[in-house]
């Protein structure tokens, strides 16, 4: 993947913290993308909710709050265990 170099400003204590963190097998910059990817991840999952949550809203306007389906299914399954 190709890179950018980018200037950031980060308060003192969070980079302190961070660089306390360091490994030898991860760099800050390491770090820095693996934040970075987890916070787009996290957003677009989060959109994706948001989204799911409107459909939903926009459905139940539409038609109605459905009725529970779990007496039908069960008087369905003893009908079946009657014929038997």
């Amino acid at each position: 993947m190709e890179q950018t170099s980018i200037t950031i400003k980060i308060p003192n204590q969070l980079l302190e913290l961070a660089k306390s963190l360091e490994t030898e097998s991860e760099s800050f910059n390491d770090l820095v993308q693996k934040a970075l990817e987890k916070e787009i991840k996290w957003r677009k999952a989060w959109t994706a909710h948001q989204t799911i949550l409107k459909i939903r809203q926009e459905i139940k306007e539409t038609t109605g709050v459905h009725p529970d389906p779990i007496p039908l299914i069960r008087q369905l399954r003893e009908g079946e265990n009657n014929h038997e």
